[in-house]
């Protein structure tokens, strides 16, 4: 978003965006297992792809510096079996740490321990490891902004994790459908990151979810999108709907938010086609905010300006 935004001021052509997709069955050990080594695997390569460095270290260095609060925001509303995956947090914990960003610098977040904890992860605030807290674990007075923040039509307060202590954003929500949104991807993730999402959901949260990414804590930080795609659903979201729900066994990896979203889309759209389900548009929940986040320069949703790289 941010080097978008300056390349465009600046008169310079706005460069394609990579997005990675990547695939393997491998990191399935059973119905609800993943085998943590194949996945750490899977995700080294993909970043080691998006940003074509040589080694999977290289590849976080070259996004993140060892000096940075790098914080996670995870998506955990409809519990265990629809949220973000410990595992896969602690393969992107892993490779923070390998970049030489301290443990005790990243914070893995949503907006309350009680859904953090039903999703599966571990509630630690100590000072010499990885810290998991919801927004609602600080104290009371400490939890959000104290002044309303704007962005756009968008006037919310924001969680201070954001806010005050991250330097650097990684969002990691899961490819699923959402009933009023059409999906819920990476910058639909940064609801849980306002106190009042339930206003942003009218028109399908056009142009909510666009406005909000560019706000200065989300847009200017944000910088690095890993989609859990694990376990994907494509209807009947965002709470779990199994007979909707595929192991997709895969990772959506990006920089653009907006990029990673549309290729997030297409293949929950790919998905509805398989199961003789309506496209989201016919069945009146399109997700526009994907190209209104385009025009308000976050990233790309124009299928010619991504360059997708399978794996």
């Amino acid at each position: 978003g941010p080097l978008l935004r300056a390349a465009r001021a600046a008169g310079a052509p706005r460069e394609p965006s990579r997005v990675v997709v990547a695939r393997d069955d491998a990191i399935r050990a059973g119905e609800a297992e993943l085998r943590t080594e194949k996945l750490k695997e899977l995700l080294d390569e993909s970043v080691r792809r998006l940003t074509g460095a040589r080694t999977p270290r290289a590849a976080w260095s070259a996004l993140f510096s060892s000096d940075e609060r790098v914080t996670i925001k995870v998506s955990c509303l409809p519990g265990a079996r629809l949220s973000t995956r410990p595992e896969l947090v602690q393969a992107i914990a892993d490779g923070l740490q390998s970049a030489g960003v301290r443990a005790s610098h990243i914070i893995v977040w949503d907006r309350s321990d009680r859904e953090l904890m039903r999703a599966g992860f571990e509630i630690r605030d100590g000072q010499a490891t990885v810290r998991c807290f919801g927004t609602d674990h600080l104290p009371r007075h400490e939890r959000y902004t104290p002044r309303i923040e704007r962005a756009g039509d968008v006037g919310s307060l924001m969680s201070r994790i954001l806010a005050d202590r991250s330097d650097a954003v990684i969002s990691v929500p899961v490819l699923k459908d959402h009933d009023l949104s059409g999906v819920s991807l990476s910058m639909k993730n940064f609801f849980g990151a306002i106190h009042n999402p339930n206003k942003y959901h009218d028109g399908h949260c056009d142009p909510y979810i666009a406005q909000l990414m560019t706000h200065r804590y989300i847009g200017d930080r944000l910088r690095l999108v890993v989609t859990d795609g694990t376990l994907a659903q494509a209807q009947g979201g965002p709470a779990y709907a199994p007979r909707f729900a595929w192991h997709w066994n895969g990772l959506i990896v990006a920089r653009d938010p907006v990029a990673a979203d549309a290729t997030g889309r297409d293949v929950i759209e790919q998905r509805r086609r398989e199961l003789k389900l309506p496209a989201l548009a016919k069945a009146g929940r399109p997700p526009t905010w994907i190209e209104t986040a385009q025009e308000l320069e976050v990233g790309w949703a124009d299928e010619k300006r991504i360059e997708r790289v399978e794996i």
